[in-house]
């Protein structure tokens, strides 16, 4: 339980916070000044008037508003009679009794909290009434309501402050820059955010609670944090808290929905055994009566009715295969029968592994998809299932296609078409015979043809070689010789230029 508690003016601005319902989803005003609950405008008129009474003193906040706030679950105990005791224990530990009184109940996110707001203004004696250590005697009253409804205790303090000092002072030291602080404390479990109180900066550890990041230094001073936080865009301290608020309801409906989840495997558990237990006290009457009744005449009969009676007896594959497979396994050869059939039985244990994660795997996906913003699916069982059968039935179908084709090729390297009658074999086979002769002849001629033609062509290749070398012998003597007056000549035109040109710098 959470008691907070503050004085405040403007009893209207607060009445009209207390009436507007924004993140709310029911409002109830419980009692105004003794008279029970009711409407709005009866309650406006009431904190305005007890608001007002503050101007016959120098005071300008007359109005003491205090929060009652139990933990989750706690809040569900409470009734119209339990939050009345609670206000009166408050309002004698605060020293405001006898004053003007009104309580409103909000419920937040099923979640139910009271706000009561007193009048300051003691008009017998003409004073403000003092809200001195008023955190102290909040904190006293708190113990006693616990005890009274029954309710969890609140720990006196933080038994992780000490340590989250520690871990975030190490990583101020460590981190050179803003950015880099943020995210180690992320992933230790702190947020850093902003607040528009005070404090300017706050931190948010894994629970939900909210702290003063400058106490939670050593040695740091708001500057120094100001400063290097100057360029880093941070969070709003309300929008921080709902986020971790968020994960931990997230992760308590997750562990609920696992428990509900293990009851009932549990109990699937254990219906499955009784029905065993019946099947087995079943077969044992069953075989005790056959074998009372068994004689030497009726001794086939006997074992072929226990047989057939038999609870336990395993089916056979043919059996157990769906009818449109056993069709097509049958006509398959033994080696590719084992591959389906050991196909089907593997699919048969990942079809139980499947229905028995299914249920887990769901949850996990709802809320991957919640915190993820996504909108992933997996096939129920059913579907599943079918998946698996389709691909089982196209498996035994391609070697069915299979042996098809092979059949056809056999077929066709006999010599025949496939499927035609033994007078037709026949006439296929003489026809080809004959072919193969007519053809045999014709590559004969014409190999003898190409013989004579060969050496024919060979000796006149011979003679166009002979030719053609006489020529070259020919050709290449007067080219020596051209060649060899073409060079005299230019040695003749070089040593001309060299003479006219000497003593001009161009002898190189």
């Amino acid at each position: 339980m959470v008691i907070r508690g503050r004085t405040r003016g403007n009893g209207r601005q607060l009445a009209n916070y207390l009436l507007t319902m924004a993140e709310n989803s029911h409002i109830e005003i419980l009692d105004v000044n003794g008279r029970g609950s009711m409407a709005d405008a009866a309650l406006i008129q009431e904190l305005t008037s007890m608001s007002l009474t503050a101007e016959l003193t120098k005071s300008q906040k007359g109005l003491y508003h205090a929060q009652i706030n139990p933990a989750y679950g706690d809040d569900k105990k409470m009734t119209a009679a339990a939050w009345q005791q609670s206000a009166d224990m408050l309002e004698k530990a605060l020293g405001l009794s006898d004053q003007r009184r009104v309580i409103v109940l909000h419920t937040k996110k099923d979640r139910t909290h009271a706000h009561v707001v007193w009048e300051r203004y003691d008009s017998k004696k003409g004073i403000m009434r003092s809200d001195s250590f008023s955190r102290y005697k909040q904190n006293a009253v708190r113990l006693e309501m616990e005890k009274l409804f029954e309710h969890k205790t609140t720990p006196e303090k933080n038994p992780h402050r000490e340590d989250m000092k520690k871990e975030l002072s190490a990583l101020w030291q460590e981190s050179p820059t803003g950015a880099s602080f943020i995210k180690a404390a992320k992933e230790m479990g702190y947020t850093v955010a902003t607040s528009p109180n005070r404090r300017p900066f706050m931190v948010v550890d894994r629970y939900g609670r909210s702290f003063d990041l400058v106490r939670q230094l050593e040695n740091v001073k708001t500057k120094d944090v100001r400063e290097r936080f100057k360029t880093e865009k941070l969070p709003t301290e309300k929008s921080a808290l709902k986020s971790v608020q968020d994960n931990e309801r997230l992760q308590r409906s997750q562990e609920k929905m696992s428990d509900q989840i293990d009851h009932q495997q549990e109990q699937r558990r254990l219906i499955g055994n009784e029905k065993k237990n019946k099947a087995a006290v079943s077969f044992a009457g069953n075989k005790s009566q056959l074998l009372d009744n068994e004689t030497p005449d009726n001794k086939k009969e006997t074992a072929q009715e226990f047989a057939e009676n038999k609870p336990f007896k395993p089916k056979t594959m043919a059996r157990e295969l769906p009818e449109e497979l056993s069709a097509i396994v049958a006509n398959l050869s033994s080696e590719q029968q084992k591959q389906v059939i050991g196909l089907w039985l593997k699919q048969a244990k990942d079809m139980e592994r499947y229905r028995e994660n299914y249920a887990v795997q769901r949850v996990n996906l709802v809320a991957g998809n919640r915190a993820f913003g996504e909108r992933k699916t997996i096939p129920t069982p059913e579907q599943q299932a079918e998946h698996l059968h389709t691909e089982l039935i196209n498996q035994a179908k391609a070697f069915e296609k299979e042996n098809e084709e092979k059949a056809k090729k056999q077929e066709v390297a006999k010599g025949h078409e496939p499927g035609g009658t033994e007078k037709q074999k026949t006439v296929a086979n003489d026809n080809g015979r004959e072919t193969l002769k007519n053809e045999f002849k014709q590559n004969k001629v014409e190999a003898e043809r190409n013989e004579g033609v060969g050496e024919s062509q060979n000796k006149r290749t011979e003679e166009i070689n002979r030719d053609h070398r006489t020529n070259a012998n020919i050709l290449s003597k007067e080219d020596k010789e051209r060649i060899e007056k073409e060079t005299l000549e230019k040695l003749k035109k070089m040593r001309e230029n060299k003479s006219l040109n000497k003593g001009k710098g161009y002898e190189r």
